[in-house]
Formats: structure tokens, sequence, C-alpha cells
């Protein structure tokens, strides 16, 4: 064990890490459920160092028990982190200023299908920077990163996820979602 940190609330998220925190040091971005009524660290996503110091924490309104994913969203070569909070009858995309958590101009983003997978980020486009890619109970909801509007709804009303979307460039240069 290199090093731990304690919260009062379960995490049941597995950790996105890499170069998102200040000066592109590694970050490790996890977040946390509701089994524990009334514990302070509920739908919360914490980034640490890679010595498990907190370096950030937010309250997302919703149970953060998704994976969160990092990416750059804006195109500036600056990483964000990306998390999906189900609120119980819905859902909220958050994507954070990896530096010190605060939510980016036109972030959180409301779903109507409840999100309990975890989000991926991929640059469908080729325009230079990443799209949010979020499964939930009413379909793969796809936002562009840059606007934070919703490009596409695939399997809407007909199709519940809980798991995240893989994304692959396909041999003959299309973009796949499984």
């Amino acid at each position: 064990l290199i090093c731990d940190h304690d919260t009062n609330q379960t995490v049941d998220s597995s950790p996105a890490v890499g170069n998102f925190l200040t000066g592109g040091q590694i970050g490790i971005a996890f977040g946390t459920g509701t089994y524990y009524p009334g514990a302070s660290d509920s739908n919360t996503l914490f980034a640490s160092d890679s010595h498990c110091n907190i370096a950030w924490a937010a309250n997302l309104g919703g149970s953060t028990t998704g994976s969160p994913a990092i990416g750059d969203l804006e195109g500036s070569g600056n990483v964000q982190v990306v998390e999906g909070a189900d609120t119980g009858s819905g859902g909220l995309v958050w994507a954070l200023n990896g530096s010190n958590g605060s939510a980016i101009p036109g972030w959180p983003q409301a779903t109507s299908g409840r999100i309990i997978g975890g989000v991926t980020t991929a640059d469908l486009t080729g325009a230079g920077y990443n799209d949010v890619l979020v499964p939930t109970t009413n379909g793969l909801v796809i936002f562009d990163g840059r606007s934070a509007q919703v490009v596409a709804t695939l399997g809407s009303g007909s199709v519940a996820l809980q798991n995240s979307p893989l994304v692959i460039i396909d041999p003959n240069g299309t973009i796949g979602i499984t």
C-alpha cells in the first residue's frame, strides 16, 4: 500500500487517472455513493494527487457511483474531469476544471434517464476536442464537449444502459461505439 484516503461513504466507481491537476500533475478522480444515509461524503467526486492527498472535492447533487472520465473538452490542452450523477429520477453530467473542481461553462447538463454507469470521452468529430458519451436508462446521450449541447441520443426509449461505452476507430476510419 502506497497511500490511502478514507471516506465516510462507499466508493463504487473505478478511478480515472491522468494529468489533470494543476501544472499537469497526475490526479486520481473517484466518486462516492449513497449507501450510508446522511454521510457527508455522499454524492461527491474527489480528486487526489498520487499520494492520496485530496486536491478538491465537489458535491454533484446525485450518486457518483459511475466511473468518471478525463478529457480535453475545450480543445485547449487542459484536461477536464467528467462525471455523471444519478439523481434518482434523471441525471446530471458534470464537466469540472481538473485543477480546482469547479464546473466549466455550460455544465452540468441534465439527462432524462438515470446515470448508473461510467461516462467516456472521445473526439468523435476530429475537431480537436473530446465529446462526452453518457450511458443512461433512456439511451446513450452524446454531448458536444465544447458547447455542452446534446448531439445525439442513441436508443432513446428502447434501451437502458449501465456500462461505459467503448469508442474505437474502425479499420475503414469510421468511429464505432459499442
